[in-house]
């Protein structure tokens, strides 16, 4: 009998192992997918943006080739203007230039990035990303850590919370990530916190990385869930900023 139960209980844990990999590659493939949208949507601004500023750069240019003869104090001020509307345009490059050289294998940043749009897509709620310090590039299993309790906590507010913003702070402190999610919805401090699975689960895969997940009020009503995790000093490098 005993032979027996260890036989099931070793057939059990393989079984949760497969499971475990298994999810994990779906993690990936969905944080690829978000870095992918999340590129497309930078693409699409810039050459929206970008392409509008370069049209008006031509016309504008077009115009001061022929205003220089006669009208020279107003070709002055035009030049300013067109130097206003190049340096617009540098910014936008910059910017594109480094997400996209920053997050090689879309597994970071670029890919938190992509799940906040996606989600601000199908909702009403605005959310506000704010990027506080240089960020490093995360080893895979950190990424997914901080990808899947983002994930759990911004389908939390969806459900639970009546927010109508939401706003989320990233920096690096110490060899350490730490990460703030934020709402203005309806929970206050006096009503007690009822962790279920999802936020269990969420404190559980933070602790298990060696890092912590909590929850504290936001005045006058809402809720902040905080994670820290620790960066692994061999597979981390700055690069974005």
């Amino acid at each position: 009998m005993k032979e027996l139960h260890l036989e099931e209980l070793n057939k059990a844990h393989q079984e949760l192992q497969e499971a475990h990999a298994e999810l994990q590659e779906a993690t990936m493939h969905s944080m690829k997918y978000a870095a992918l949208e999340e590129r497309i949507r930078l693409a699409r601004e810039i050459h929206d943006g970008l392409g509008h500023q370069l049209t008006s750069l031509i016309v504008q240019l077009q115009a001061l080739e022929i205003m220089l003869p006669g009208e020279p104090k107003k070709a002055s001020e035009t030049i300013t203007q067109l130097l206003q509307i190049a340096r617009q345009a540098m910014g936008e490059v910059r910017v594109a230039v480094r997400e996209w050289s920053s997050d090689e294998m879309g597994l970071g940043l670029v890919a938190l990035k992509g799940l906040v749009s996606q989600i601000q897509g199908r909702s009403s709620i605005k959310f506000n990303f704010i990027q506080e310090s240089e960020i490093s590039e995360w080893p895979h299993e950190t990424s997914i850590v901080l990808y899947r309790t983002v994930q759990e906590s911004l389908t939390n507010i969806l459900r639970h919370s009546n927010a109508t913003s939401v706003t989320i702070h990233l920096k690096e402190v110490n060899n350490e990530i730490i990460l703030n999610v934020s709402d203005n919805g309806s929970y206050v401090e006096e009503k007690p916190l009822k962790a279920g699975f999802g936020l269990k689960g969420m404190m559980e895969r933070c602790r298990l990385h060696g890092g912590t997940c909590t929850f504290t009020s936001v005045k006058p009503h809402g809720l902040c869930i905080e994670i820290t995790l620790p960066i692994d000093a061999l597979g981390s490098t700055n690069l974005r900023t």
